[in-house]
């Protein structure tokens, strides 16, 4: 199977419930962490410090490839919005391994998937069929030796990290107790703003690229 493939990094779905229906939904997840369920709760809140969602993220170790927002969102003029959104990564999902892209051909099986998980917590949260498609960023997967490209992934990844960043972006950094000061990493390049985070990564003999929402 070629490693040179372009496919889902992730999918946004969201589906709108009731006012009762989402205090219910939220009463599901607390109940299913009081059973063990490996879940934290985050309440995010707006710049006003209104509370406009309950994210439930699974634990460390735990990830299933699956986040839950809760909304409970004033938008004004005394209308709320009440529903549900899920952040699905399908090939932590699907359990694929690193180098490998959810795609196509993995649909059926990452809904059912879903559906299994969705079970576990709350009937209100439905099948992957009741929602509606809210975002879905890609990701593509350059196997330079498959592609006949001739230089080394190391050289490709130096020549990404060389092209112009574009505007109201900035590349990610990291302290390093070895220099004592902030520092890329040499493997990949990350490009961050508010909304949105562009990655290169450099895996053997693969660049994956991906463009995600933050």
């Amino acid at each position: 199977m070629m490693e040179s493939i372009m496919g889902y990094h992730t999918l946004s779905i969201f589906q709108r419930l009731s006012e009762g229906k989402e205090n219910s939904l939220n009463s599901d997840f607390n109940n299913y962490m009081r059973n063990g369920g490996k879940i934290t709760k985050e309440d995010i809140k707006n710049k006003k410090g209104q509370v406009i969602y309950r994210e439930y993220a699974y634990r460390k170790n735990h990830n299933t490839g699956i986040r839950w927002q809760v909304f409970n969102m004033d938008v004004g003029k005394g209308f709320r919005i009440y529903g549900v959104m899920a952040i699905i990564t399908p090939k932590v999902l699907l359990n694929k391994d690193y180098i490998k892209v959810a795609n196509e051909s993995d649909i059926l099986k990452m809904k059912v998937a879903f559906n299994d998980e969705a079970r576990k917590i709350s009937p209100i949260l439905g099948d992957f069929d009741s929602y509606s498609m809210s975002r879905s960023d890609y990701c593509v997967n350059f196997n330079l030796v498959e592609l006949k490209i001739p230089c080394t992934s190391a050289q490709k990844m130096k020549l990404i990290k060389m092209g112009d960043i574009p505007t109201h972006f900035a590349e990610r950094t990291e302290y390093s107790p070895v220099s004592h000061r902030q520092e890329t990493d040499k493997n990949s390049f990350y490009l961050v703003n508010d909304s949105v985070v562009i990655i290169d990564l450099l895996v053997n003999s693969v660049i994956k690229m991906s463009i995600n929402g933050v």
